[in-house]
């Protein structure tokens, strides 16, 4: 499959949520983020970990599918082979509209692998920091959406960054046991806070759920209060 793949990403849970799944390592010297596989199946990976590992080298990544948010569909089929023209064309229509979905930066794919590997890959810290400065914003589609926790994360809350997004259902696949985890929407109040767990979530990614269109902002404009008034 062409190395366009693109998803869309996921904000981060709370420690004591997701602690009994597999998680990947985040090395802060290298800002790096490997998953240790131990066994065949399903995972999800952001693309920042489809890179290199000897789940590439040994030719256990097999299959990939890629969620588009816009044509409610998985694109997809063996790894690294080519998507048909149409679908591939909306995954960049997606990627020009929909910043989250198509990027590599937030983008995150279903993975079969086919046995015991390590895959991981680096993340650019500077240019995550151009986005948060420049851009900022991730537009999320009416229904599922796929977030990856990257370094534009760390030092934000949930509420810092949901914007206009009304998130009623979250949901977590745990690679370990191959099966689902499902959070109340409510439940998002309770995502992690501190900058040091967030670096060691870096690289998770969680299903979100929205009501409708909206948008994930990472730098709000802050208003200030009315200007006061002066006395008479």
């Amino acid at each position: 499959m062409r190395k366009i793949m693109a998803f869309m990403a996921v904000f981060v849970l709370s420690i004591a949520l997701v602690s009994a799944y597999l998680r990947p390592t985040y090395d802060e010297n290298t800002n790096t983020a490997t998953f240790q596989i131990e066994k065949a199946g399903w995972y999800i990976l952001p693309m920042m970990a489809v890179r290199e590992g000897s789940c590439l080298k040994d030719s256990k990544l097999t299959y990939a599918w890629i969620w588009s948010p816009t044509m409610k569909k998985y694109i997809g089929g063996k790894y690294d082979t080519s998507i048909d023209s149409a679908d591939n064309q909306k995954l960049i229509d997606d990627s020009n509209n929909y910043y989250a979905y198509a990027h590599e930066m937030f983008g995150g794919a279903w993975a079969y692998i086919t046995g015991e590997c390590s895959i991981g890959g680096s993340y650019d810290l500077e240019r995550y920091k151009w986005f948060r400065d420049n851009t900022g914003k991730l537009q999320l589609a009416k229904g599922w959406n796929l977030f990856t926790v990257t370094p534009v994360m760390w030092d934000k809350s949930f509420n810092d960054i949901k914007g206009d997004c009304k998130i009623t259902a979250i949901a977590g696949w745990d690679g370990s046991k191959q099966e689902w985890m499902t959070i109340n929407g409510s439940d998002v109040s309770i995502a992690m806070t501190s900058r040091a767990e967030k670096k060691s979530a870096t690289g998770e990614s969680f299903w979100f759920k929205a009501e409708n269109d909206c948008i994930f902002d990472f730098n709000p404009v802050v208003q200030p209060p009315p200007i006061p008034i002066i006395p008479e």
